[in-house]
């Protein structure tokens, strides 16, 4: 995982995604990996099969706060603005009153979402 997260830092997405199919067959109920799969298909350009992968993990787990937090990225590059604030309200339910990095992460993505597309968040959708 390591290799495949030093890969990802180092844009070298083939060679991560290779490092985490690696990982997820010696352990193949590494959620960890499964996300971080989905993450390097959605840096090469396959967007679907990075959600894919962040399914794959919410249907194991669905309380898994790495996948709601890229499913909600993915969503977003996609114009998912609701999903994406679904997913915050979870993320928010599941980290407390002590936040998490997560929130934080998809927190930022909406509010940069809103700002570059203001005919997409109206007022009236209740912003989180």
């Amino acid at each position: 995982m390591m290799e495949g997260q030093a890969a990802m830092a180092a844009a070298d997405y083939k060679t991560a995604l290779t490092k985490f199919e690696t990982a997820l067959v010696a352990d193949p109920n590494n959620l960890a990996a499964l996300v971080a799969i989905g993450r390097a298909h959605e840096a090469l350009g396959d967007r679907s099969a990075g959600i894919a992968y962040y399914r794959r993990v919410l249907t194991i787990e669905p309380d898994n706060r790495a996948a709601l937090a890229a499913e909600s990225l993915a969503y977003l590059a996609d114009f998912g603005l609701v999903k994406a604030r679904q997913n915050l309200d979870l993320l928010k339910r599941l980290c407390g009153t002590e936040g998490c990095e997560e929130v934080d992460e998809v927190r930022a993505a909406i509010a940069a979402f809103e700002a570059e597309n203001p005919e997409d968040s109206p007022a009236d959708q209740g912003k989180s």
